[in-house]
């Protein structure tokens, strides 16, 4: 049986090391062995805020592996509609971290908010992505960009999918009427009337295809936006804002993100168990290539940040030098 002196001394150890690894994610480092089953000890919850679409897939895989739980993380997870909903939550602390929110709304908060917003991981839509799509119904009428003149355009709601058709559009079309439709009920309003065109984002454009649906357009924000197009990014908070744990659960996007490109089947169950689309039609469903650490190009999000300022829908264009910086580490 140990000495009352070796107990003391292996309680000191275990305070030292609790201490280091809380160190570390306060400064947005990472300990040895974070995000694995070794810091699990240390337990911290986290509030997370997921929208359901193909850019949130490195989330639902990680949940699905067991990392968060073998990283030590309890995660209390808030489900939205809406991406500009969910950086006002990130930047206000109601959560403490997002896998995926729109480009737009990342370098908007960059430009306004004041606060120290970091990334570990961007979906890009590069020349062969399929995840962002033009559809009309089957009957329609609508054949060029050009004839969407003085049409609905259903689409995402929130002020990104608006400026990406602004963007998309101005060349081609006038008054055309944005509708904002959340994403399960895209198929439905477009087969209805409601909408005479969705600018859809995956899994709905895969749904839509299913029912009828043509596509006008593939890639269109890839086409007519930026290439590669930065579609999302995940987002959290550095500096004195940051989170205990943060650190870990980077590490778990980022594993998922890495395994989703050998392994898409883990997508492809992910499609189906969280964002209701039938097993015959995941493998149909496009997806990202994800970039993170020193493959994280920063230069695309600044590209689109300078666009973003261009057509007013940011008042200054946003210091995105450190955007990837210590992302995971």
């Amino acid at each position: 049986m140990p000495s009352v002196q070796q107990q003391v001394l292996r309680l000191i150890a275990v305070a030292i090391v609790s201490a280091i690894v809380v160190s570390c994610e306060k400064s947005g480092t990472q300990s040895p062995g974070a995000g694995s089953v070794s810091d699990s000890a240390i337990r911290q919850t986290l509030s997370i805020g997921v929208l359901p679409v193909v850019p949130s897939l490195p989330y639902y895989v990680a949940k699905d592996s067991g990392c968060f739980e073998n990283a030590g993380l309890t995660i209390n997870e808030r489900s939205y509609e809406s991406t500009s909903s969910m950086i006002t939550d990130l930047l206000t602390g109601r959560v403490d971290a997002l896998p995926m929110v729109a480009a737009y709304e990342f370098v908007e908060a960059v430009a306004t908010s004041g606060k120290d917003l970091r990334s570990a991981l961007i979906a890009l839509a590069e020349q062969d992505s399929t995840v962002h799509r033009l559809e009309v119904s089957p009957g329609s009428s609508i054949r060029t960009l050009a004839d969407l003149s003085g049409k609905k355009l259903g689409l995402l709601p929130g002020p990104a999918m608006q400026a990406h058709a602004k963007v998309l559009l101005e060349k081609y079309a006038k008054d055309v009427t944005l509708v904002p439709v959340p994403p399960a009920l895209q198929g439905s309003a477009l087969m209805s009337g409601q909408v005479d065109a969705v600018l859809s984002l995956e899994p709905s454009g895969t749904l839509i295809e299913a029912r009828g649906g043509r596509v006008l357009q593939m890639n269109p924000l890839y086409e007519g936006v930026q290439k590669p197009f930065p579609a999302a990014l995940s987002a959290y908070l550095a500096g004195p804002d940051s989170k205990p744990g943060i650190a870990r659960f980077n590490v778990c996007l980022i594993q998922a993100a890495d395994a989703m490109t050998t392994r898409p089947e883990l997508a492809q169950k992910a499609l189906v168990t969280y964002m209701n689309v039938p097993a015959g039609l995941a493998p149909k469903v496009g997806l990202y290539r994800y970039r993170h650490g020193s493959d994280f190009d920063s230069d695309v999000v600044k590209k689109i940040a300078a666009l973003y300022r261009r057509v007013g829908a940011i008042p200054t264009e946003p210091n995105l030098s450190k955007v990837a910086e210590n992302a995971a580490r």
